[in-house]
């Protein structure tokens, strides 16, 4: 349970930090909030699966989802940074 815990703060800081540059630059528009919600879902889902059947495969699926949202979320912030 506590290593569930753990796993939970790896990749949120970026999102909060890529959360806040969104606002920030008033880019909150409908991708970045389609992205956003994407990683809160494939974070649930980690979680869920941690703590019921730890089925290792499928963890590492929806962790990559995760962190390949958030590569997304970057690169999109990027670009409306650069077109700011």
């Amino acid at each position: 349970m506590s290593n569930n815990i753990a796993n939970q703060f790896e990749t949120p800081v970026l999102f909060y930090v890529l959360c806040l540059v969104f606002y920030s630059i008033n880019a909150a528009d409908i991708v970045a909030i389609g992205l956003a919600w994407l990683f809160a879902l494939s974070r649930f889902a980690h979680a869920y699966v941690h703590i019921g059947s730890n089925y290792v495969p499928m963890r590492l699926r929806l962790f990559l989802l995760g962190c390949f949202v958030l590569i997304a979320m970057l690169i999109l912030a990027a670009w409306k940074l650069a077109s700011v």
